[in-house]
Parts: structure tokens; C-alpha cells; sequence
């Protein structure tokens, strides 16, 4: 089902969460792995929070060096792991790299920010999954390994489009990769 699974990493152990999901779905779709990390150029509220909180904290820039550590670990666990380094805006470059190869399945942690944070901040993992073309996987940044993993259930919205229709594949496959039940969940727009 999907040619390739691209894992975007931030360097911070919660982005590393969607590590063991990326191995679980590169064993069950025989799909290689390819690691994606950007360094923010552009000037957001993101990066200036980023760069603030940087004096008060020793931040750590991804290197080739990290992550051809991170892919050492995935082919030792008979994963075909490759890696890109890029520049520019974080979400956009996620996007671009996904939508350059057809099949592509993108598996991103979210940090769970609400509120402010969220609003100040922004979140990568929002910006890609409502500008990404290709089928994205969101997973919670509490995965520790494989067998840490329990996904009961995958939800699958429908609206009755389309669109929302194209879903439906993917989240059968996933639920069968996850062993998983799929709950469906019709919303429908309210009357004029």
C-alpha cells in the first residue's frame, strides 16, 4: 500500500516516539524508511520561541551524525532506512519531501500543545496533516518501542465527500498492520 514511510524528527525524544509505528508499518508493507529533518531558516513565532528559550536550555541541531545513528537502529531491525537534511520552514519542507515520491506515508508525533502554547507556537504536525496530499499517521509522543505500542482502535471521520472517502483504504490497511479495530465517524454538516 504505501512505497515509502517518511518519519519527520525534531531531535527531541518525542519525535522519536513515532520510531517503533514507522518500524511496525515498514515490517507489515515491506516499505522503507526515510528520515526527515529540517532546520528552521525562516523567521516564525515558532523559531523566535525556539530561539528564546534556547538561552536558557542547550539546544541540539540534528545532524547526519544523529541520524545516521537513528537509521543504524531501524536496518538492524530490517528496515531499508535512509535520511534527508533540509532547510526552510519545518511543514512545508515535510510536505514537499512526502508528495516527491507517489505512496508515500507520512508518521509524525504531535506533542499534544493546546491553547496558547499551541497558538504561539504553532504545530508542524497541524500544518502538515491540513496541507499534505498524502495520507498522514498522527501519533501520540508516548511510544517507546514496538511492544510499547497498543492501537486499539483507528478512527476514520467521513463526511459523506469524497474526499472524505479516500480515507477509507488507508485506515483499513493501517488497522490491519496495527491489529487494530476501525471506528467509523459520520459528521454531518448541521441544517441551514
Amino acid at each position: 500500500m504505501y512505497s515509502r514511510i517518511l518519519v519527520p524528527l525534531d531531535g527531541s525524544s518525542i519525535a522519536e516516539s513515532a520510531l517503533p509505528y514507522a518500524r511496525l508499518l515498514c515490517r507489515a508493507f515491506s516499505s522503507p524508511i526515510e528520515l526527515i529533518s529540517v532546520n528552521e531558516t525562516e523567521i516564525t513565532p515558532r523559531s523566535v520561541a525556539q530561539r528564546l528559550r534556547s538561552f536558557n536550555t542547550p539546544q541540539h541541531q540534528v545532524t547526519s551524525e544523529d541520524l545516521s545513528q537513528v537509521v543504524a537502529t531501524l536496518t538492524g531491525a530490517a528496515c531499508k532506512t535512509t535520511y534527508t537534511l533540509a532547510e526552510g520552514n519545518a511543514a512545508n519542507r515535510i510536505v514537499q519531501a512526502a508528495e516527491s515520491a507517489p505512496r508515500t506515508l507520512i508518521v509524525i508525533c504531535t506533542r499534544g500543545r493546546s491553547g496558547i502554547k499551541r497558538w504561539m507556537l504553532g504545530s508542524v504536525t497541524d500544518k502538515v496533516v491540513r496541507t499534505s496530499t498524502t495520507p498522514v499517521l498522527v501519533v501520540r509522543g508516548n511510544a517507546r518501542s514496538e511492544e510499547s505500542i497498543k492501537v486499539e482502535r483507528v478512527v476514520l471521520p467521513l463526511d459523506g465527500s469524497p474526499l472524505a472517502e479516500q480515507a477509507i483504504p488507508h485506515a483499513a490497511a493501517l488497522a490491519s498492520a496495527l491489529k487494530a479495530k476501525v471506528t467509523t465517524v459520520f459528521v454531518a454538516p448541521p441544517n441551514p
